[in-house]
């Protein structure tokens, strides 16, 4: 069995190998090319002659000459660690040493591709190949890469501290505001009840009191201005006269014996009927005079009204100042004001009523409206960054730009909407949060349609770094986009290498 292989294995090397290519690849126990230190040991030669037992599956025995062959005898791959001829699977992988590096471990599918994959070239024997040794700026480039991870671990555990403070904010907050809103809508209820019911009976039978006072009032207000109006007018027919005895008018011409004419004043002819006038006045009064009418009750404003014209004759001393207005004269008398002039404090009609009763019912719903605004607006925030993803709290309210790729700008505003600018379209809407879909991926989605039924839509991958920014943009497919953003809240303390440890990276991982 063993010589067929031998066999089959020379046929296949003379057919496809050339001289040389297999230089360094056959192992050698103790250095199997592909294999980490931690695992030579499983590839020791057993037995005499040596033979080497297959890892997994079926662990058919083979000889160890047979070990990275180019061709595949294990059904896990590990006779081939160090070539590709075990292409396709994962339970077998290249290990890069990377000596002065981070060592990594690789698909065998990439083993002498003519692609350097590890950074000292090791997994490029074949061929003629040489891949540089870039170890050291790779290890050069880690460290400043595990530095920032170590800053925004700092903001990481910053950024969650905000987060549990701020809830708890947000929650008390909540908490009051549900506890005032009852009181609010039972005191609305009120108003509403308020518009729809009568005045007491008491107010209502105050209220027709002081409007039957307040109409008894007017009508005396304007029997008194008609009482003033005819004062006025006899108060300027005696100012007439009294001017008339100090100012005599030009004398009368009279006629007289003699042919002249003799001048007569009108004072003169008022003082010769004098006797007359005065003897006539009290005719006249007492024809004016009304006759005798049972007492009727005085007001205080009546009352002030008989003093009123030694009142006004004693205003001027009282306010002689340069300032001061002149007194009004008999034909100057203030005017009487209204009763409803007074404007009393409380509101007798129903009219004003219903405007104060309007008012406190809209205040009050304002009030309300206002305060369930607020909570729903905190539950939506509360939602949007649930307990797992605290650590992206600062990002609330928080609108990235990015620098120009292809022309184009985008903007992430979290957690809110996305949209790209530039170009001809001007500004396109890339999408509205639509939520995680994993702890370091979100998205956007249902922006401006592309036709054809599709809407736009944009992935953000989010990356472990101090500072949040937009690295990168692209579109992967039609009117479809990815972009990398770096924050705090990607940081995770797992992906640190421990301290003192060297720590070799899968395929998977992510450096």
């Amino acid at each position: 069995m063993v010589c067929q292989h031998c066999a089959n294995f020379c046929l296949f090397a003379l057919t496809f190998c050339a001289p040389n290519d297999w230089n360094g690849v056959v192992a050698t126990e103790g250095n199997v090319r592909g294999v980490s230190p931690d695992e030579q040991s499983r590839y020791a030669c057993e037995g005499e002659p040596c033979t080497f037992a297959c890892l997994a599956g079926t662990k058919t025995s083979i000889p160890f000459s047979a070990v990275n062959d180019q061709f595949c005898d294990c059904e896990d791959g590990s006779d081939e660690p160090g070539t590709s001829a075990c292409a396709g699977q994962d339970k077998t992988l290249f290990y890069c040493a990377n000596v002065g590096g981070v060592p990594r471990m690789i698909y065998t599918s990439r083993v002498d591709d003519g692609i350097c994959d590890c950074c000292d070239g090791t997994d490029e024997v074949r061929h003629g190949l040489q891949c540089p040794n870039n170890c050291e700026a790779e290890a050069k480039k880690r460290k400043e890469l595990v530095e920032r991870m170590r800053q925004g671990l700092v903001k990481h555990k910053e950024g969650r501290r905000e987060a549990k403070n701020t809830r708890y904010r947000w929650r008390e907050e909540i908490q009051a505001i549900q506890k005032e809103l009852p009181e609010l809508k039972n005191r609305l209820e009120q108003a509403k009840a308020a518009q729809t019911e009568t005045l007491p009976a008491a107010v209502a039978s105050r209220f027709d009191e002081m409007s039957q006072l307040l109409k008894s009032m007017q009508d005396e207000i304007n029997s008194l201005r008609s009482r003033q109006d005819e004062l006025i007018a006899e108060n300027n027919k005696l100012r007439e006269m009294a001017s008339a005895c100090s100012k005599p008018n030009q004398p009368v011409q009279e006629p007289v014996d003699d042919g002249t004419v003799k001048q007569v004043s009108e004072y003169t002819k008022w003082m010769d009927n004098s006797e007359q006038i005065l003897a006539e006045q009290p005719k006249q009064v007492a024809e004016e005079k009304p006759d005798k009418e049972p007492a009727k009750p005085v007001s205080e404003y009546a009352k002030w009204m008989d003093n009123s014209a030694q009142i006004l004759a004693d205003a001027p001393k009282a306010t002689s100042s340069d300032d001061s207005p002149p007194a009004p004269g008999a034909d100057q008398v203030a005017p009487i004001a209204d009763a409803t002039d007074a404007k009393p404090s409380l509101e007798l009609d129903d009219a004003g009523r219903k405007a104060g009763l309007d008012a406190n019912q809209t205040e009050l719903q304002g009030s309300i409206d206002a305060k369930m605004a607020r909570v729903k607006e905190l539950e939506e925030k509360l939602a949007l960054v649930p307990k797992d993803k605290l650590a992206y709290f600062p990002l609330m309210d928080v609108c990235l730009e990015s620098a120009e790729y292809v022309g184009h700008k985008y903007q992430l505003c979290f957690f809110n909407s996305a949209s790209q600018s530039g170009g001809t379209q001007g500004n396109v809407s890339l999408g509205s949060w639509s939520g995680w879909k994993s702890q370091t991926q979100a998205s956007f989605k249902n922006g401006r349609s592309c036709g054809s039924g599709v809407n736009r839509e944009i992935l953000v991958k989010f990356e472990c770094a101090a500072e949040s920014k937009i690295t990168e943009v692209t579109e992967p497919g039609h009117c479809v986009y990815e972009a990398t953003v770096t924050t705090p809240g990607a940081c995770d303390k797992s992906s640190l290498p421990e301290t003192g440890q060297a720590r070799t990276y899968f395929p998977k991982d992510e450096l």
